[in-house]
C-alpha cells in the first residue's frame, strides 16, 4: 500500500490510548495543538479492564480515568473523538490485553475513518513534541510515497528524575515506540 497521491496532504489521524494519564493528557494534547500541521484527527480511548472497579488497589486507576474522560469529553473540540473504555461495564473483559488491547481498537476506528491518503500514528498519553513533528512525519510519507510504516522516537520523560529528563533516543529510559501506517 503506497501513498497514492502525493500532491495533496493526507489527514493525519492521531490514536492515543489513555490509562492513568491525568496528570499528562493535557501536556500532550497541547503539543498537538501547536503543531505546523494542522489537517489532524485525534482519537482517544481511555481504558482498562472492566473488574478494577471492583479492586480497591486499582481503584485509584479507575477514578484517575474517569477524570480523564471526563476532560476529554469536555474538550468541545471536533478534531478529538473519545472512545469509552473505562467507564463500569464498558471495561476490557478478563482476557483481553491492556494497551495491546486498546491500540487494537483504535487502529480499527482509524481504518473505518480513513481516506486513501490518510496516515494512522499511535502516540502514547504522556508524551510531548516540537511544533514540527507532525509535519516532518507527513514530509517523510510524502518524500518516500512507496513506505507503508515508519518507527520514529520521540520525547518520553517517564520519570522526574533531572538525569534523564529530555533524552533522546536512550532506549533504557525512552520508549520509541511510535508506528505509522497507512491507512487502507
Amino acid at each position: 500500500m503506497y501513498l497514492k497521491d502525493t500532491t495533496s496532504l493526507p489527514k493525519l489521524i492521531v490514536t492515543i490510548p489513555v490509562m492513568n494519564e491525568e496528570g499528562y493528557i493535557e501536556s500532550c494534547l497541547e503539543s498537538i495543538r501547536k503543531q505546523s500541521f494542522t489537517n489532524y484527527h485525534i482519537i482517544a480511548c481511555v481504558n482498562q479492564p472492566d473488574h478494577w472497579w471492583n479492586d480497591p488497589e486499582k481503584r485509584v486507576v479507575c477514578e484517575n480515568n474517569e477524570r480523564t474522560l471526563s476532560f476529554l469529553k469536555n474538550l468541545e473540540n471536533p478534531y478529538v473523538e473519545v472512545i469509552d473504555k473505562s467507564s463500569p461495564g464498558k471495561g476490557f473483559l478478563l482476557g483481553d490485553k491492556g494497551v495491546g488491547h486498546a491500540r487494537n481498537i483504535l487502529f480499527q476506528r482509524a481504518i473505518n475513518i480513513a481516506d486513501d491518503n490518510d496516515l494512522v500514528m499511535s502516540l502514547d498519553a504522556d508524551t510531548v513534541f516540537n511544533e514540527g513533528y507532525f509535519q516532518s512525519i507527513v514530509d517523510l510519507f510524502q518524500k518516500n510515497y512507496d513506505i507503508v510504516a515508519h518507527s520514529n522516537p520521540y520525547y518520553h520523560n517517564p520519570a522526574e528524575n533531572e538525569d534523564i529528563k529530555g533524552l533522546y533516543c536512550d532506549m533504557k529510559y525512552i520508549c520509541a515506540y511510535m508506528c505509522l501506517i497507512y491507512g487502507v
